[in-house]
Parts: structure tokens; C-alpha cells; sequence
């Protein structure tokens, strides 16, 4: 069931691609919404942006594995 999910996520993600080009925006207010994918490409970099954030605050906030011994 696992395999089939990742299949399947892989598969949308790869059509959202080409989709990107064909969806309008019917009107545009800032001139960077002009660019095919580019609600794609700041969703990828604020993703790894927030990863990055977490992994920051994971390493001062986290407790040692014998905190509770």
C-alpha cells in the first residue's frame, strides 16, 4: 500500500509540472505571476526554507535521551 501511495504522489507531482504551463491566471497583479510554475518554484524554496527552520530550532529546543532518567 505504501509503494502504491508513493506512486501515486509521484505521478501527480510530475503531471502538476506540464499543468503549470497550461493553468492561466486570468490577471496577474505582480509581474513575476507571469512566469509559468512560479507559484511552483516559491512553494519548493519555502518548503526547504521551513525545513531548514525546523532543523535550527530542533537542535537547541531538543532534549537528551536521558532527560527523564
Amino acid at each position: 500500500m505504501k509503494k502504491r501511495l508513493k506512486t501515486i504522489f509521484i505521478v501527480f507531482a510530475v503531471l502538476s509540472i506540464p499543468a503549470g504551463f497550461f493553468a492561466g491566471d486570468g490577471h496577474a497583479v505582480f509581474w513575476w505571476r507571469y512566469a509559468p510554475l512560479a507559484g511552483a518554484i516559491a512553494g519548493g524554496i519555502g518548503a526547504v526554507f521551513l525545513m531548514l527552520i525546523i532543523k535550527f530550532v530542533a537542535s537547541f529546543t531538543s532534549r537528551k535521551e536521558d532527560f527523564y532518567d
